[in-house]
């Protein structure tokens, strides 16, 4: 009677039992130790507490200490609470998702972490990968109106896609041409206007955690993470300003003239305008590198990609020394389709030497059947020093030197 009377009161204040339990499990006793459905139902009742505790906890906080350093406890408390999922449910999806929502700096770390197979979980970078592509953006007119008061006869369409730093919009110019005027389509990428606000304080907390990661770990010590963070946020900060990525592809567009590479041919989008927030420029044929490769090709066309990517990477290197510090698979560009500019912009682009590169393009048009490649996204791009050169040379020398 004495068990009876314990099991009907443990049985009255439990949650409804899942289905399928008996009377006969009841009374062999097996509801009284929790079973997997009860934490189940614990983890999500603790869930919900965090998340309103969090919000208030971080909002009294900012309160209190906003003339000190308030704006820094409430990024911390929202940062806390995108990861919540993370600590309940210990997953690639879900550490992605708290990745995204956290801003452009967390998005960047993502970018770069997923391509360290080589100590991360590939299921876990592959996860991280998508965010070469796949980050959240929506069309604001703030940038509409923003971009074409900056940029005298632009005309901005219909949202594209978006990274961390900026979005990018179909568009179209009126320009005063070699012909007289015209109108060309172009990409007009616009700065994401949150991105100065979060990047320093992002930032430091990510160094502070780092510090305390390193505190309960000396063994990470090794890694050196402050330092590395102090270089992503350097390199970083450079993407902020659309001017200095202008520059950047008038460089490269400059190193790759010719536009030939071997088994290949490449390209570098011409820019018409740029300020500190917006950038126009041509627009990028073809698909990107991660969709090409997901796409049925003959083994030729592969290996003349392959080919001629490597052929770029090494002139980069070896032969301008100043190299593309974010050739991730979503900013390489591949176009099988032959084309060839018309002579208005051809002419407009470079005056007369554009109309003899042209004309020297017709001469060798069977080239055109090689694959184009357009590299797009130079903000982080890397002007290699002579100690950098000599380091660079002799590896690739003692690499060649190697025995099998």
């Amino acid at each position: 009677a004495d068990l009876c009377a314990v099991v009907t009161s443990r049985v009255a204040t439990m949650p409804l039992p899942p289905p399928g339990l008996t009377v006969a499990m009841v009374a062999r006793g097996e509801v009284l130790a929790p079973g997997p459905w009860m934490w189940a139902r614990r983890r999500r009742k603790a869930f919900g507490c965090w998340c309103l505790l969090v919000p208030f906890a971080t909002l009294m906080l900012g309160i209190l200490l906003w003339p000190l350093r308030g704006c820094m406890v409430v990024r911390s408390g929202y940062l806390a609470l995108v990861w919540s999922p993370v600590i309940f449910r210990r997953k690639p999806d879900a550490l992605v998702s708290s990745l995204e929502a956290s801003g452009p700096v967390f998005i960047k770390l993502a970018q770069w972490l997923s391509t360290r197979r080589d100590i991360l979980p590939e299921e876990l970078c592959d996860g991280m990968g998508q965010l070469h592509e796949r980050v959240s953006c929506r069309p604001r007119h703030d940038d509409r109106r923003k971009a074409e008061a900056l940029v005298k006869g632009l005309q901005v369409g219909d949202l594209l896609g978006g990274g961390c730093i900026a979005q990018v919009y179909n568009g179209k110019l009126e320009r005063h041409g070699i012909w007289g005027p015209e109108t060309i389509q172009v990409a007009v990428k616009v700065r994401r206007e949150e991105v100065v606000d979060y990047m320093e304080s992002d930032i430091k907390l990510l160094r502070w955690a780092a510090r305390v990661a390193e505190w309960f770990s000396p063994d990470l010590q090794w890694l050196s993470m402050e330092d590395a963070l102090d270089n992503f946020g350097w390199y970083l900060i450079q993407q902020l300003d659309l001017r200095i990525e202008a520059d950047h592809l008038q460089h490269f567009g400059e190193n790759f003239q010719s536009g030939e590479v071997k088994s290949g041919r490449i390209k570098v989008p011409e820019v018409f305008a740029s300020t500190e927030s917006v950038m126009v420029t041509e627009l990028a044929q073809g698909v990107s590198l991660s969709q090409f490769v997901k796409q049925k090709h003959s083994k030729k066309v592969k290996n003349q990609v392959f080919t001629a990517l490597i052929d770029t990477m090494a002139r980069m290197i070896l032969l301008h020394n100043f190299i593309h510090g974010d050739l991730h698979p979503g900013n390489v560009f591949i176009s099988l389709s032959p084309t060839l500019p018309s002579p208005s912009i051809a002419a407009a682009g470079h005056g007369r030497s554009g109309l003899l590169a042209l004309r020297e393009r017709w001469r060798r048009r069977d080239n055109d059947e090689l694959p184009m490649i357009t590299l797009i996204d130079a903000g982080i791009s890397i002007n290699m020093t002579s100690d950098l050169i000599d380091f660079t040379m002799n590896g690739v020398l003692a690499a060649f030197r190697m025995q099998p």
